[in-house]
């Protein structure tokens, strides 16, 4: 039976498209030259190859990307990203 917010096979649908972008945006630890932080809800990531990647930090899935409640959990992972790359 389908979930209450969209026909049955449309949750799974979804899964599979953020799945998907997951892959597609991923980047290996060893690959990573640098880490920085972009307004309150954004780290951008440059890969050895000098390839740029974007990536939201949000507080909760319904927090707005403008929200000052998104600058600690960015702050959190820009500092998780460094100290993992300072190790690699």
């Amino acid at each position: 039976m389908g979930k209450v917010t969209g026909p049955s096979g449309t949750d799974t649908a979804i899964d599979l498209m953020v799945g998907w972008a997951n892959k597609a945006r991923a980047v290996a630890l060893q690959d990573i030259a640098s880490v920085d932080s972009v307004g309150r809800s954004s780290l951008v990531v440059t890969t050895e190859n000098g390839k740029r990647r974007t990536f939201g930090v949000a507080a909760s899935a319904r927090t707005p990307v403008w929200s000052r409640n998104n600058v600690p959990h960015r702050d959190e992972m820009l500092a998780a990203i460094r100290q993992a790359i300072s190790g690699v």
